[in-house]
């Protein structure tokens, strides 16, 4: 409808980018190259528990690279080892916020977070809401 272009703006360039980097299509563009290093660290970060998550220099060895090798060829696909975990974060915090009964507390330390707070700091920058608020609209149907 045509009203609608009329109404006042309430994004901006930031919510903006947080939208584009949650949003569900764009992990698929981002990790289309199946055989690239960065989709490797993702799959296996996302395959793994947080307390059991390998750091960099544990990836660059397995991958018989050196942490400057491994850091540049993320880097050549667009990535930084800190924006896969981060990737990660989100990706279990919206899968267990849908389809889970996890208390916001077991979603945060699930996702790596050490307090709840911070995950709810994190997520509110995220999608600009709560989690328990995205949970509710999630089910709701909204």
């Amino acid at each position: 409808a045509a009203s609608y272009l009329e109404l006042p703006l309430v994004q901006n360039l930031a919510t903006l980018k947080t939208f584009l980097r949650t949003s569900p299509q764009w992990l698929i563009v981002r990790f289309s190259n199946r055989q690239g290093l960065s989709a490797q660290v993702y799959k296996e970060l996302r395959n793994c528990s947080y307390e059991h998550w390998p750091t960099l220099a544990d990836m660059a060895e397995e991958r018989t690279l050196s942490i400057a090798s491994f850091r540049r060829q993320l880097q050549r696909e667009g990535f930084s080892f800190q924006e896969l975990k981060d990737e990660v974060r989100r990706a279990i915090a919206f899968e267990c916020l849908r389809n889970t009964d996890l208390s916001i507390t077991a979603i945060a330390e699930k996702a790596g977070f050490c307090e709840a707070s911070a995950f709810h700091r994190a997520f509110k920058q995220w999608t600009g809401e709560s989690p328990g608020h995205y949970r509710m609209k999630w089910h709701s149907g909204e």
